[in-house]
């Protein structure tokens, strides 16, 4: 799918489980989907920079039930001791029912639930919505996952492999959309429209559903300042590499959220191969590869060539408190910077240009004029466009291109390989 932006063009591929040599070959559709990357962001001034649209679609000539486990991805957060931010609530859950009518397709916001779901915002109320974004100081946000479920009419899974989701994120900020299939698990026991044999637990085995995998693989491109075109030409490239363990469970008596060690395994272009990058990964995980922990071997200048891939295992370690075990599924996507223009308009510093960053351009142009100097120097340095050694009213009509030019996303596959046996439960209705 490829889908264009006021320009930018930007190409969404199928995320998870992919065929391949030696991979699962899976159906797009099935009686369970997760949706793993559904994200709410919110700048300083409170307006919505990124928000998800979940894509739902029932397949099939009769009327279905779909349940919506929406899982909070983050860790709870305790209220700053000054009062100056409230707690926040950690891997919880929340939940709705909708009914789909034979073939329909429907679609909601993350941020409100409209027109045809419920909002993904209720797993963290308050005012100002979310907690605070660590990569924008003054921003907000709010991510997860969604798990859905075909049930019947009083809330137990079903056999039922038409169902089809897909989730498009939109950047505002960056004007900027990107896209995933949501992963599919076909219901193997019982024939279509049947009641599955253990209400509450979503067993991932080959024999209730699909098997989950045992692995993943990413090709990737290496994190940093890449001459990928063989020249002087550097192009910045990132990738924000989201993973949850298949083995959770948004019941209201839970033992906790589940905990495992990802480990990876790293090989270059000259089929070298690196090890010692892990992340501990408690419910969900959401991170650039540049920003793990050494070693890392996701970078440029540790690999010394322009792409790699990895495979990507849940391990138990002592290294990673309470960890276990688990099947892992994921998204993965590439964040391209351009070769980025001398001065960004990136005055507070925050990754993204806004009302604030105009303000400083404000005091700049206050402190400065046609030919005479700032007393600041980060005034040259952020916004001095035309190298004339002043800010004036020619370096404001340039920074909409120091805007446009930021950043492209693209989804890239994860492959999953073998298989393993994993089980998502929830609180199903008495019989």
């Amino acid at each position: 799918m490829v889908t264009s932006n006021a320009g930018k063009t930007v190409i969404a591929a199928v995320l998870g489980i992919c065929s391949g040599a030696g991979s699962i070959a899976r159906a797009d559709t099935g009686s369970l989907l997760i949706f793993a990357d559904v994200e709410i962001k919110w700048d300083s001034t409170g307006e919505v920079t990124r928000n998800t649209i979940i894509n739902l679609t029932n397949g099939y000539r009769e009327e279905v039930r779909v349940q919506l486990f929406f899982i909070n991805g983050d860790p709870p957060l305790a209220p700053a001791a000054d009062g100056s931010e409230r707690g926040h609530p950690g891997c919880n859950h929340a939940g709705c029912r909708i009914r789909l009518s034979r073939y329909q397709a429907t679609y909601w916001t993350a941020l409100t639930g409209v027109p045809d779901g419920c909002p993904f915002a209720v797993l963290d109320p308050g005012s100002p919505p979310g907690r605070p974004d660590p990569e924008h100081p003054g921003g907000r946000m709010l991510r997860g996952f969604i798990l859905a479920l075909a049930v019947d009419n009083v809330g137990r899974e079903i056999n039922w492999n038409y169902l089809h989701g897909d989730a498009l994120v939109f950047d505002f900020n960056d004007d900027a959309v990107w896209g995933y299939d949501a992963e599919g698990f076909r219901a193997l026991a019982g024939v279509h429209g049947q009641m599955l044999p253990n209400p509450g637990e979503l067993q991932l085995n080959g024999v209730e559903y699909e098997a989950a995998p045992s692995r993943l693989l990413l090709n990737f491109t290496a994190a940093g300042d890449v001459p990928l075109f063989g020249d002087d030409r550097l192009v910045r490239v990132d990738t924000a590499l989201t993973l949850l363990p298949l083995t959770q469970d948004p019941r209201q008596d839970n033992e906790g959220p589940p905990k495992t060690k990802a480990k990876f395994d790293i090989t270059n272009m000259d089929e070298v191969t690196f090890s010692g990058t892990t992340r501990c990964i408690t419910c969900w995980d959401q991170t650039l590869l540049s920003q793990y922990d050494p070693p890392n071997h996701f970078l440029f200048e540790h690999i010394h060539t322009e792409v790699g891939w990895a495979t990507i295992d849940g391990v138990a370690s002592t290294v990673c408190l309470d960890s276990q075990a688990a099947a892992l599924v994921g998204v993965a996507v590439r964040i391209v910077s351009f070769p980025p223009m001398t001065h960004s308009a990136d005055w507070t510093g925050d990754g993204a240009v806004s009302a604030a960053d105009l303000a400083g351009f404000a005091e700049c142009l206050a402190d400065s004029g046609p030919s005479f100097s700032a007393t600041n120097p980060g005034c040259h340095t952020v916004f001095d466009f035309d190298d004339d050694g002043d800010i004036d009213l020619q370096d404001f009509a340039a920074m909409p291109f120091a805007v446009d030019v930021r950043r492209s996303y693209s989804a890239i596959p994860l492959i999953g390989q073998g298989s393993q046996a994993a089980t998502i439960y929830f609180d199903a209705p008495e019989p």
